[in-house]
């Protein structure tokens, strides 16, 4: 999901709970807005052999928080357990490489590390709000929100955790209590994207997409170099029908970022319904190199073919996306009126039984011969 990496601010706050050492070498090593010299400070600590205990772990645990910010978690993993070698009672330790386990897919090894930050100083609100992240990510979003719980009591001002409670809250069904989360981390931080973002991802659910896409504004506002909020402010767009719009949103998307296979699908989809089908088969063709074995890009593409006369490609397309998916009813619809436009009617009635058999409400959708 969007946003669910470290930021540099919050790895700067956990930075913030450590004693600074002394000058110059060990001052380098502890600053936080150059991580490449971070990196090179802590090293030359590290490598000198003139440093011991306290300053020692201060040197691994800052260059793991650099490397975190550099989102290089084995790294982490690495310096953060020589840290806990120096000081095996570090709760921040723990919760760092907590994260680092966490971002490299391992949730029961992160856990573990949370639970242990927490026993040791079961005040840190972001250790408890990290572990609720994790339990909502195993589907235990019951579990979860009793970690926000904790984490809000520990700082009411803690406006993430409102927005993650949200999600464990729409996880179960419970709206109001989503919406309501929502709306209160907006109130405590006007500038949150994460509390749009959610909240307009949640009227986009609720099929509100007016109100999605108002707040989907202000997001892009405070972060116009996000594709996720443009490609999802153009979803909405596409099912308002306004179609130029979420194609100039779904092609912003792209350009920032031009391997966002998603915003090709969804490119690709809204021209083939506004009839720019070649257009649409460029967009399906760079999906498929992209991302390739995907049955609705063959599905849409030949459409797109279709669209243009071109029946015998469309063919091709479906052909393909039969084999990928063999129990698609429309598929074998759509190949049908393919082979029915070419005049080969025995092998069009032979796909539109197969596609009957499939599904037996198509039956509405018969072509004539």
């Amino acid at each position: 999901m969007i946003y669910a990496r470290l930021s540099v601010a919050a790895i700067a706050l956990t930075l913030l709970w450590l004693p600074s050492a002394h000058a110059d070498l060990v001052g380098d090593c502890e600053q936080k807005f150059d991580p490449d010299l971070s990196i090179e400070s802590c090293t030359a600590i590290i490598q000198s052999g003139e440093y011991s205990g306290e300053d020692l772990f201060q040197a691994y645990f800052f260059r793991g928080s650099m490397y975190a910010v550099r989102r290089d978690f084995r790294r982490v993993i690495e310096d953060i357990d020589q840290a806990l070698r120096l000081d095996p009672e570090s709760a921040v330790a723990y919760a760092m490489r907590g994260l680092a386990y966490s971002s490299l897919g391992q949730p029961e090894r992160a856990i573990q590390d949370y639970d242990e930050a927490i026993r040791l100083d079961p005040t840190i609100a972001t250790a408890h709000a990290d572990r609720g992240r994790i339990h909502s990510r195993l589907g235990r979003h019951q579990r979860a929100i009793e970690d926000y719980d904790e984490a809000i009591r520990l700082d009411p001002a803690f406006s993430r955790a409102y927005v993650y409670r949200a999600t464990a809250f729409l996880a179960l069904g419970r709206v109001r209590q989503a919406m309501e989360d929502l709306d209160y981390a907006i109130r405590l931080d006007p500038s949150l994207v994460i509390g749009y973002y959610e909240r307009a991802r949640t009227y986009s659910r609720l099929g509100d997409h007016r109100r999605a896409i108002q707040d989907y504004d202000e997001a892009i506002r405070l972060d116009p170099e996000r594709a996720t909020l443009l490609y999802d402010r153009g979803y909405s767009y596409a099912e308002l029908g306004e179609y130029a719009l979420a194609v100039q949103d779904f092609s912003q998307a792209i350009r920032i970022d031009p391997g966002y296979v998603s915003a090709y699908r969804s490119r690709g989809s809204v021209n083939w319904v506004i009839g720019q089908h070649e257009l649409a088969i460029r967009d399906f063709g760079v999906a498929m190199r992209l991302d390739p074995g995907n049955a609705l890009d063959h599905h849409t593409r030949g459409l797109a073919y279709n669209g243009l006369g071109d029946y015998r490609r469309a063919i091709q397309d479906y052909d393909e996306a039969i084999r990928l998916d063999p129990e698609s009813a429309w598929v074998y619809h759509d190949r049908s009126d393919a082979y029915r436009a070419l005049g080969d009617h025995r092998r069009a009635e032979e796909d539109f039984t197969r596609a009957l058999s499939l599904d037996p409400a198509l039956d509405p959708y018969r072509s004539s011969p």
